[in-house]
């Protein structure tokens, strides 16, 4: 899978088959999923499974479009809108589309709010964190790069600067609606969940 954000890269989305991107981000068409209601304000994120494809020379592509929104970011505002390509010919890529598809739609409408979480029962709060990572997890030893344990996504390793990585990291989770949990692997083999709010060990 590639993935575009909307601004900036028209030149390589025309080039691979998307000339009008109108075609393919019809809103109407739009799943809104995590939302959140602030009263004066929503937030939340939007997925879109076009009806068409996208074909550049000899090749198709299956196209799906997500994005996030909240304050003054309208849905659909290309700053925050991505366009993802899946190859048609590869059937990894297909696979991988259509495993893309069933975790947006498995996503609930609305977000679980502060309230909620505050109601969850004492026993649910007083399970222990898990030790060591498990399929999925994303493992570091330097910050800067980023590998998925087990090995199973080959868009991994990921490339952030060690200053910012929990902000990068989070961005792209976002982006992937994909949440792992992170751990740094120390000089003696020991495993430490990472904390993506504070950028150190839980």
């Amino acid at each position: 899978m590639d993935t575009y954000c909307i601004h900036g890269n028209e030149r390589e989305l025309n080039r691979l088959g998307i000339a009008n991107i109108d075609h393919f981000l019809d809103m109407d068409c739009a799943e809104y999923v995590l939302q959140r209601d602030y009263g004066d304000h929503s937030e939340g994120q939007f997925f879109i499974v076009p009806d068409r494809l996208a074909m550049s020379g000899e090749r198709t592509y299956l196209v799906t479009v997500n994005g996030s929104f909240g304050n003054y970011n309208s849905p659909g505002a290309s700053s925050y809108t991505y366009v993802n390509l899946f190859d048609l010919s590869d059937p990894s890529e297909v696979s991988e589309y259509l495993a893309w598809v069933k975790r947006w739609e498995s996503l609930d409408e609305w977000s679980e709010t502060d309230d909620d979480t505050e109601d969850e029962s004492d026993s649910e709060l007083d399970e222990s964190d898990p030790t060591e990572p498990t399929d999925g997890d994303y493992v570091t030893n330097n910050y800067h790069i980023f590998y998925e344990y087990g090995g199973i996504n080959k868009r991994l390793p990921l490339t952030f600067d060690p200053d910012s990585w929990n902000t990068q990291l989070s961005e792209y989770m976002e982006k992937t609606v994909f949440w792992p949990n992170c751990w740094y692997l120390g000089e003696r083999g020991d495993w430490n969940l990472l904390s993506l709010e504070t950028g150190t060990y839980v």
